[in-house]
């Protein structure tokens, strides 16, 4: 792996801040994988909006890749959510 891990995370933990989000990382094993990115916004709910699992050694899902998908969750949100005057908030449900 040619990244450095905690360079990468301390640079999205800035990003997210950026966005009023939150990153939690497990770098350690689970069924999910080796490690997952978690985003917590707290204007959407309490438990994490999204997660970002993978694997170092994974060719679909490795650890660079996940924390392109987790910048471009951060930059670009979900159906969930619509950006109102420049700031990202959570989509009225109908």
């Amino acid at each position: 792996m040619s990244v450095n891990v905690n360079d990468s995370i301390a640079d999205l933990k800035l990003l997210a801040i950026q966005y009023g989000c939150k990153i939690r990382f497990q770098n350690h094993r689970t069924n999910a994988g080796d490690f997952c990115i978690f985003i917590y916004d707290k204007s959407f709910r309490n438990s994490y909006a999204v997660g970002f699992d993978g694997n170092y050694d994974s060719k679909c899902c490795d650890f660079e890749k996940c924390v392109t998908q987790a910048k471009h969750w951060l930059e670009h949100r979900d159906k969930r959510f619509v950006k109102v005057n420049g700031a990202w908030k959570v989509k009225p449900s109908n």
